[in-house]
C-alpha cells in the first residue's frame, strides 16, 4: 500500500488549516500540556519494526537493530534507525531505515516506497504536516518514482505522495548529522562536522529550508568534542532561541564563550545570532558520559542523562535561564541511562537500569517487569525501587513516580520524544508497556 489512506489525508488537510502560520510555514511542533503521566500500557495494532537480523560489528559481535529517532509529523508517527524489516498485518517486509504510519489509522504510510541506502539518525517535522526532514549516513534516496537521487546525509521527503522533495538539496555536511531543528521558517542541522559543502562551519549549521543552501553568518565553534557531539537541538515556539546540547566542553562565538554541555543561542536577529549567558556548572567531567538531553515543552528546564560508568549514572535537571546555573537536582539511576524526554509532569528516562534509588519523596517500590531483576542496581546496592528500563521522575525533585511499563531492550531506549498525544520511544527492544510493539513504542494519552 503506497500513499496515505483517505482517513489520514482528511486529517492532514484539517491539520494544514490549523497549523500553518501567516508566513506560510508550519508552526514548530511542540507538546501541549499533558497534565498527567502517559499510561503504562503501550498502544497496540501498529506496524512493528523488527530488531532482527542482528547487526554484525567489526569485532564479530552482534547487536539488535534499533529505532534511534522518532517524531510526530502531522498525525503520523515517523521512525528512523538502522532497522531493516517491519511486520505489517502479520507479514514481515523489507523496509530499511525509515518508516511512517498513522497514529489513528495504524496503517503504514508510503509502504515500500522510500529507499535509503544507509542508516537514519534524525527525523524532524518539516514545512507542511506531511513533510519530514531526514538525516543520517545515507547518500542515496528514492521515492515512489523509483529514481535514485543523490542526497548526501540530509533529505526532505513528503509523505502525501511518497516523494523526495525538490528543490531541496543536501548541504553535504562532511560528518554525521545527528540532530535537526525546524521552526518559524528556519532549519538547523547539528552533527560531527567542521565543513558543510564548501563552507567552514562546525557542529551546527543553518540552511535554507527550501533549497538546503547554507545560510551565511551563523557560526559557533565547539571544543573538547566527543562523538556524536550533538545530542539535542531544539527551537522555541517563537523561533528566537536555539538550544544546543551535546558532548563538548565549550562553545564560543558571537556573544562570548561558555562551558558545555549546553548552550542557548539568541537567533531573534537572523543576521546576528549570539550566545546568551546560559552556562551549566557543577556537573561532572568527563562530559563524554552525557548520553542525551531533553528540554521541557515550555523551554524552561532541561534534563541530562549520563551513562557508561556506574559512578556517573545520574539524571540531572536544570533551569534554562540565560545566566549561570547549577543543576536543581540529580537522581542516581544505578545503571546507564541513554534517552530522556521532559513533559510538564515527568522526566521520562530510558536506559539499562532495573532498580534505582528511591526518594527524596515517598516512592512506590513496584515490581520488576519482563524478568529484569538482576541488573547492577539490584545486585550491588540495597534498597531502591524497581523500574525496568523505563522510568518517570518528578520534575520537582527527581523522585521516581509510580510508572513502570517495562521494556525488554538489550541496551536501552535511546530516543524518547514527548509529543502532544503522549510519548514516543525508540529502542532496541521488542516488548514495552505490556505489548509486543517492536522497536518503536507509542504511549498514547488518548
Amino acid at each position: 500500500m503506497g500513499g496515505l489512506s483517505a482517513r489520514v489525508i482528511a486529517s492532514l488537510v484539517l491539520s494544514t488549516v490549523l497549523v500553518l502560520s501567516p508566513g506560510g510555514f508550519a508552526a514548530p511542533a511542540s507538546a501541549t500540556t499533558h497534565g498527567t503521566l502517559v499510561p503504562e500500557s503501550a498502544d497496540g495494532g501498529y506496524p512493528r519494526i523488527e530488531k532482527t537480523p542482528q547487526e554484525v560489528l567489526s569485532n564479530g559481535k552482534t547487536k539488535p537493530r534499533k529505532t534511534s529517532a522518532v517524531a510526530q509529523v502531522g498525525d503520523m508517527i515517523v521512525s528512523g534507525g538502522n532497522f531493516l524489516k517491519i511486520t505489517v498485518d502479520g507479514t514481515t517486509i523489507d523496509q530499511a531505515y525509515f518508516a511512517a504510519w498513522g497514529m489513528d489509522s495504524q496503517q503504514m504510510v508510503c509502504q515500500e516506497q522510500f529507499t535509503f541506502n544507509k542508516e537514519v539518525t534524525a527525523v524532524e517535522a518539516g514545512p507542511t504536516p506531511t513533510q519530514v526532514y531526514v538525516a543520517g549516513k545515507f547518500t542515496k534516496v528514492s521515492g515512489s518514482d523509483g529514481k535514485l537521487k543523490s542526497r548526501n546525509k540530509v533529505v526532505l521527503v513528503d509523505l502525501s505522495d511518497c516523494s523526495v522533495v525538490k528543490p531541496f538539496k543536501s548541504p553535504k555536511p562532511k560528518g554525521l548529522p545527528t540532530e535537526i531543528a525546524y521552526g518559524s521558517g528556519r532549519l538547523f542541522i547539528g552533527g560531527n562536522f567542521t565543513t558543510v559543502g564548501t563552507t567552514s562551519v562546525e557542529t551546527v549549521v543553518e540552511v535554507d529550508p527550501t533549497t538546503g543552501a547554507v545560510v551565511p553568518g551563523f557560526s559557533f565553534s565547539t571544543s573538547g568534542e566527543y562523538f556524536p557531539r550533538v545530542r539535542m537541538l531544539e527551537l522555541n515556539d517563537a523561533g528566537t532561541r536555539l538550544y544546543l546540547g551535546g558532548l563538548f566542553s565549550g562553545v564560543s562565538g558571537p556573544g562570548g564563550s561558555i562551558s558545555g554541555p549546553m548552550a542557548i543561542i539568541d537567533i531573534s536577529n537572523p543576521a546576528a545570532a549570539t550566545l546568551t549567558g546560559h552556562q551549566l556548572i557543577n556537573i561532572p567531567t568527563p562530559r563524554y558520559d552525557v548520553q542525551d538531553i531533553g528540554i521541557s515543552p515550555d523551554r524552561q528546564h532541561y534534563a541530562l542523562v549520563y551513562g557508561t560508568a556506574t559512578s556517573s549514572d545520574y539524571v540531572y535537571y536544570a533551569s534554562a535561564q540565560e545566566t549561570t546555573v547549577t543543576y536543581q537536582w540529580r537522581h542516581y539511576m544505578r545503571d546507564s541511562s541513554f534517552g530522556v524526554a521532559v513533559s510538564d509532569v515527568a522526566v521520562y528516562v530510558g536506559g539499562h537500569f532495573c532498580k534505582l534509588d528511591s526518594g527524596p519523596g515517598p516512592t512506590e517500590v513496584m515490581e520488576p517487569k519482563l524478568g529484569f531483576d538482576g541488573c547492577t542496581g539490584a545486585r550491588k546496592y540495597a534498597g531502591g525501587v524497581w523500574r525496568s528500563h523505563l522510568a518517570a521522575l518528578d520534575p520537582a525533585d527527581g523522585t521516581p513516580l509510580a510508572w513502570n511499563p517495562g521494556q525488554n531492550s538489550k541496551v536501552g531506549a535511546k530516543s524518547l520524544e514527548v509529543v502532544d498525544r503522549g510519548l514516543l520511544v525508540g529502542s532496541d527492544g521488542m516488548w514495552a508497556g505490556g505489548r509486543k510493539t517492536g522497536t518503536t513504542t507509542f504511549f498514547d494519552l488518548g
